[in-house]
């Protein structure tokens, strides 16, 4: 379904004030809503898919704008929650694809704990660099440590395409096994924030590398993010939507 951008439900009905506004989008919500359930189905049939979220406002009260995307469909939703009731709500129960994200709790709810998933490097690298910053001796070592490996296998799967697949698998392999070793439970952090982190990763354990097996998986969630940034400038500009009628036509 090659019609990412020309063919997605954006935020931008946002900018639409009053009734009169409301009205108009809401003719447009219904001459649009075979589209929508069309992107709707693409998103759940994806193979892969990028999501995100953004705080929004709904008249006083705090919502929340979400985006679930990838290099050809992009759909968004605004919610009254963060929750991972909306991630089911749009992916659906029994979502076979990879799921990319940050490490918000809201996608490692126990109801998506069967799903496949990739945890985005580009936080894990920037916290990383934060704890090397801060830190000092033998406990920087740990940061240091963990942004190289990363690194490493940002490289490795920028390569993969020209590698005899056993030097690929072997290279891979050895990294898991890097992995391990750096967040072992019977390693002995003395550092408290090196131990938060190395719990934190192995939390997230199965779905660090991932990217390396899967060709068209990236390592980043920096997809989503771009296109959250719409959203973002019609937050800043525009406000978002002064009634709870407003928001439910543009998010339905």
């Amino acid at each position: 379904m090659e019609r990412s951008a020309k063919r997605s439900m954006t935020p931008s009905g946002c900018k639409s004030a009053g009734a009169v506004g409301v009205r108009r989008i809401s003719v447009w919500q219904k001459r649009l809503k075979p589209i929508y359930q069309e992107l709707l189905q693409a998103v759940q049939n994806s193979s892969v898919i990028h999501a995100d979220e953004t705080g929004w406002r709904i008249d006083t009260l705090s919502g929340w704008l979400w985006v679930f995307a990838n290099q050809k469909v992009t759909l968004y939703r605004i919610a009254d929650n963060r929750s991972s009731d909306v991630v089911l709500e749009i992916l659906g129960e029994h979502f076979k694809g990879v799921l990319v994200s940050d490490g918000f709790r809201a996608y490692d709810d126990r109801r998506l704990k069967d799903w496949l998933k990739q945890k985005c490097l580009s936080h894990l690298l920037k916290d990383l660099n934060e704890m090397e910053e801060s830190q000092k001796g033998l406990a920087v070592r740990f940061a240091r440590d963990g942004t190289a490996l990363l690194k490493a296998a940002l490289a490795l799967k920028k390569e993969k395409a020209c590698l005899d697949p056993l030097e690929f698998e072997q290279r891979a392999q050895t990294l898991e096994r890097q992995l391990d070793e750096l967040i072992a439970r019977k390693r002995y952090l003395q550092n408290p924030q090196n131990l938060r982190f190395a719990r934190r990763l192995h939390r997230h354990r199965p779905h660090l590398l991932r990217f390396l097996y899967v060709d068209e998986l990236d390592a980043t969630n920096n997809l989503a993010e771009r296109q959250l940034r719409p959203g973002v400038i019609i937050r800043k500009t525009n406000g978002c939507n002064r009634s709870n009628g407003g928001a439910k036509t543009i998010r339905s």
